[in-house]
């Protein structure tokens, strides 16, 4: 029972808590949206439910957000976003893989119209942004 603990204790102790920012702006092809756009800054677990670091209902055309959240781990954090909106008259929904990250990361994303490939321009904003920070 005693090694338990120990370990249970050890465990806390080593955690590292890293701070993630992200910001950016969202356009929808420079049309005028009436709905929300919904971020949510997510940290994948390895046992149960990813965390929620953070979130935001955006309005107002274009969208400018920012988040940031924080986690505690014990070696590094595998966050992503999730990104809703309604920019091509449907619900869409994106989710942008942010790297593994062992260390506070800011990554701006700039100016992103919604209508066009943007996970894919975000994922190489991530992968410049993280890789000159290491």
């Amino acid at each position: 029972m005693i090694t338990i603990f120990l370990l249970g204790f050890l465990t806390v102790i080593n955690a590292k808590e890293v701070t993630v920012k992200v910001q950016g702006i969202f356009a929808c092809n420079n049309q005028n949206m009436k709905d929300p756009l919904h971020i949510e800054l997510m940290e994948h677990d390895e046992i149960g439910e990813d965390d929620l670091l953070a979130w935001s209902n955006v309005v107002g055309h274009p969208y400018y957000w920012e988040l940031r959240g924080k986690e505690d781990e014990l070696i590094s954090i595998r966050p992503y976003l999730v990104i809703k909106h309604t920019c091509n008259g449907r619900k869409e929904r994106a989710v942008i893989e942010i790297e593994r990250i062992a260390r506070d990361v800011s990554i701006d994303f700039g100016y992103q119209d919604l209508e066009e490939d943007f996970p894919e321009n975000m994922r190489q904003i991530i992968k410049d942004q993280v890789k000159k920070r290491i």
